[in-house]
């Protein structure tokens, strides 16, 4: 008998627009999602997820890239779903890959730091327009099976900047 390999969790990839990751999320907000962590943007985190750890070298690097038209790579999230009563079930919109990313943009759009040598605030509608339509790849899960969910998380996010040990899932 051969090995088995590990089964799909199922995925769709897109692009999005950057504006679609930072805005805000119409309908929700941090208590439909009581097993959250922390909300970051209209994203609710899982308790195994790190904290902000990038610097403003890093968050920088990323917005430069953003406005070269490099790859930004891809968000990883779920989708959602709701439990017989209308309440979305847990893991439901949750932010699985990308948190570092989508921070930095956010702080960016707050004006918590420059880029070359300009506040997001100081820059024309043009300018600031032309960030917030930068594609992003996007991919979309649909898995509510905690476990499974840490897997997902650890395979993708122990590489790049080091995690501790103790940030594992």
């Amino acid at each position: 008998m051969g090995k088995i390999l590990p089964r799909i969790i199922k995925s769709t990839a897109s692009q999005t627009f950057i504006s679609e990751l930072v805005g805000v999320r119409v309908g929700y907000d941090q208590s439909d999602y009581p097993w959250a962590k922390k909300m970051l943007g209209k994203f609710p985190l899982p308790q195994w997820q790190r904290d902000s750890v990038w610097t403003d070298k890093q968050k920088i690097s990323l917005i430069e890239s953003a406005y070269y038209g490099f790859d930004l790579g891809a968000i990883v999230i779920n989708t959602y779903d709701h439990d017989k009563k209308g309440n979305l079930i847990p893991f439901s919109d949750c932010l699985i890959d990308g948190q570092q990313r989508i921070g930095a943009m956010l702080d960016y759009i707050d004006s918590k730091f420059k880029v070359n040598g300009y506040y997001f605030n100081e820059l024309s509608r043009q300018e600031q327009g032309s960030f917030m339509m930068r594609d992003i790849g996007l991919h979309k899960i649909s898995c509510f099976d905690e476990a499974k969910l840490k897997m997902l998380y650890n395979h993708l996010n122990f590489s790049g900047t080091n995690h501790k040990e103790s940030e594992r899932a």
